[in-house]
């Protein structure tokens, strides 16, 4: 679906080392696409951020993706003619994300965009390789820019794994065109899901730990800190170049991967079927966002 342009370029700063939340991915990056990406929850909140993406993203030419996990989001993209530089803090989720890459390359003619994956800690500027800044002219040849980049986008739960998203909002002020979109999946503060799912297994502090603001997370490499925000608030953090422009639910109705094991009991091709339907139906309700396990928080750069 996308030609893959690789680059070896080092940060313009060292990575942190040791970072837990690298060390958790790099473990998971085998496996990701499996318990969630393929997952059949997983799927139907990834088609709900792809129609929001796709909406916002109409026409661009290229996009920034932070983040980017395995890569499926920038296939995604790249299927649509954008070219697609994406980042990740993990080397083996960077890794999977240029296999996935490469073979998608070799199964399509010319005509789709690029892609191309570094290794840079998202909330780290600093960390970015200059080839963020200074990428390739578009596959398409469209004029260029002084800004690069038509819009970013960063999926369930980027921004969440950041404390201060000013350094964020900055770097993405500089290099995202004035009017150009930032869609930031996000986890808010309420989830309707995980308050029940917790409170039903006795789990009180699962049950409301979202509540608090910040918790932590630990995947067996050490903990990380987690930031539950409000949209409003995630447009605050970004800074004043950053305009909140509206918030869609995502993961109102369906259950999460984690709550629904595959081959359980609620793993039925028809159940995921009227879940898919009920959730596209929902993301509507604007009060939706108050109990969803995701928002996608649509922001826009002044002009």
């Amino acid at each position: 679906m996308s030609a893959a342009v690789v680059t070896d370029e080092r940060p313009t700063a060292p990575l942190p080392s040791g970072s837990p939340l690298a060390a958790a991915f790099d473990v998971l990056a085998s496996r990701y696409d499996e318990v969630f990406s393929d997952h059949p929850s997983g799927r139907i909140v990834r088609q709900a951020v792809w129609r929001v993406a796709d909406e916002v993203f109409a026409g661009a030419d290229r996009v920034l993706d932070l983040g980017c996990g395995t890569g499926v989001d920038a296939l995604h993209l790249a299927a649509r003619g954008i070219d697609v530089v994406a980042l990740d803090v993990a080397p083996q989720m960077v890794a999977v994300a240029r296999d996935a890459a490469a073979v998608a390359a070799a199964m399509t003619d010319n005509g789709v965009g690029s892609v191309a994956v570094h290794v840079a800690d998202v909330g780290d500027p600093s960390t970015w390789p200059v080839g963020v800044s200074r990428p390739d002219p578009p596959a398409n040849r469209r004029p260029a820019d002084r800004s690069p980049y038509a819009g970013a986008l960063a999926d369930f739960g980027v921004l969440n794994c950041i404390g201060d998203l000013a350094p964020l909002g900055a770097a993405l002020a500089a290099l995202v065109r004035p009017g150009g979109c930032f869609v930031a999946v996000v986890m808010p503060p309420g989830c309707a899901w995980e308050t029940i799912l917790g409170l039903a297994r006795g789990d009180v502090r699962r049950a409301t730990r979202r509540w608090r603001g910040l918790a932590s997370a630990d995947l067996g490499t050490g903990r990380w800190p987690v930031w539950y925000r409000s949209p409003r608030a995630v447009a605050g953090g970004l800074g004043p170049a950053w305009k909140l422009v509206r918030v869609v639910p995502i993961g109102v109705v369906v259950p999460p991967s984690w709550a629904v094991p595959r081959g359980g009991t609620f793993d039925r091709p028809w159940l995921w079927r009227a879940w898919a339907t009920a959730e596209a139906a929902a993301s509507r309700l604007p009060t939706a966002a108050l109990w969803a396990d995701h928002v996608a928080v649509v922001l826009r750069r002044a002009r």
